[in-house]
């Protein structure tokens, strides 16, 4: 009987990480949805919101999977994957002619959205967590911040290299792997962004009653513009196949090879580009309104 007070111990701390973990996620996807699903029209994202958390997470755990993390590691990865968008700040940048997206305050978004994991971790009393756990959870964070690789013309973090710690890596790589894994939540994404940076097209969509309202060259450039926008989500998955071995340069060969399976769908997800564009280019100015704006135009037939 020696050894099983330590078993009960070890049993309870198991369980209170596990209520951890839940609340993590409960709170971060809360504020996710106060933030960005609620509110002002203008704060509501098509994209950054609670659909995609629950997607990186979701994917950042079968990726921790592959890569046989501990069970803590897994916490941490989830925490991490949780609040990794939390905070989306943004200002309208004026491109000329009529034109003006949703810019993002990249970087600065990362270190905020990281530094509320943190005092988040630090307000559970029943955390038990290090400061290596914190600065583990704070790099994830900041890591997924994208930047743009010229040479495969698609998005890339570049904190990721063959040095970065597993759990890290699990929650990162997590964020831009829906076209290798999930091609069935890749078809929507692609559409979701668009709606979600293009500010005067959507204005324009929800602010007219009928078709008419929006001169029919501005119809044809709203649509030449969507119309590019999907085109290049084909290099997007593209582009991310071929940095794949970059991004798991350092892991062991059976790790590797885990990851592969998880990371098998790429060329579904090219053919889902690919009739993206095709459908996109049948439609009609009112369908592709209604694609973006469900409701548009509500005096039209």
């Amino acid at each position: 009987m020696e050894g099983l007070p330590g078993r009960i111990k070890a049993e309870t701390k198991e369980g209170v990480h596990k209520n951890i973990e839940e609340r993590a996620q409960e709170h971060a996807l809360e504020l996710v949805r106060a933030r960005f699903e609620t509110g002002p029209e203008e704060n509501r994202l098509a994209y950054h919101n609670s659909s995609h958390t629950e997607g990186v997470i979701r994917r950042a755990l079968k990726i921790a999977e592959a890569l046989e993390l501990s069970e803590e590691q897994k916490r941490l990865v989830v925490i991490a994957a949780s609040f990794h968008d939390v905070v989306q700040e943004w200002e309208p940048q004026d491109k000329g002619e009529g034109v003006v997206f949703r810019k993002r305050k990249i970087g600065d978004n990362e270190r905020a959205a990281a530094e509320e994991a943190v005092a988040w971790m630090k307000e559970q009393e029943d955390g038990d967590f290090t400061e290596a756990d914190y600065e583990l959870v704070r790099s994830a964070i900041q890591i997924t911040e994208p930047d743009w690789d010229i040479d495969n013309k698609t998005v890339m973090q570049k904190g990721l290299n063959e040095t970065t710690d597993p759990t890290i890596r699990a929650a990162v790589l997590a964020d831009l792997s829906s076209g290798a894994m999930e091609p069935e939540t890749f078809k929507e994404e692609g559409r979701q962004l668009f709606i979600e940076e293009q500010l005067d097209i959507i204005e324009a969509l929800k602010r007219a009653e009928s078709p008419s309202d929006i001169p029919e060259a501005v119809q044809q450039a709203y649509q030449t513009r969507y119309r590019t926008w999907l085109s290049v989500q084909e290099g997007f998955v593209r582009g991310r196949e071929a940095r794949f071995k970059t991004e798991l340069a350092g892991i062991d060969e059976k790790k590797i090879e885990r990851v592969h399976q998880l990371f098998s769908r790429f060329d579904e997800s090219i053919q889902i580009a690919n009739d993206n564009v095709a459908e996109a280019n049948q439609q009609d100015f009112i369908t592709f309104a209604r694609t973006l704006v469900p409701g548009a135009f509500r005096l039209a037939a």
